[in-house]
């Protein structure tokens, strides 16, 4: 899943940064159920000058919200760093980021439970060509 979203960032990146053009989503929607609660949900998306981003919310009927959101970038070095932040249930909250290119990749992200307590990891690994 992370491989296939990472893929289609970076194809929209590239394609992004191919072109001048800008991209803009947007999309909301609401329903009621029969109870009288209602449901809303709301995407956004966008590609502009070499970076691409999106983001969903849902909001239940007893106000929870609970959404994500992501970006990718050309830094035009060569490398390409991508930014994800979620909010799940009862508070709990990711947000991490990588760097991709030239032979290296970062990663960072923390997490934190409803209760507080956090985990953090991060990961570098170079490659280096076989002479």
């Amino acid at each position: 899943m992370k491989k296939l979203l990472l893929t289609a960032f970076t194809v929209g990146a590239i394609l992004a940064g191919a072109s001048a053009d800008v991209f803009a989503r947007q999309h909301s929607s609401t329903a009621t159920g029969r109870n009288g609660g209602t449901v809303t949900r709301n995407f956004q998306s966008g590609c502009a000058n070499g970076a691409c981003s999106r983001s969903r919310s849902v909001t239940g009927p007893h106000g929870n919200t609970r959404g994500h959101s992501g970006s990718i970038a050309n830094n035009g070095d060569g490398t390409y760093s991508t930014q994800h932040t979620v909010d799940g249930r009862r508070g709990s909250t990711y947000s991490g980021g990588t760097t991709v290119g030239n032979g290296s990749y970062s990663y960072s992200g923390t997490a934190t439970g409803p209760n507080g307590q956090t985990v953090t990891k991060e990961k570098s690994v170079t490659i280096t060509p076989a002479p």
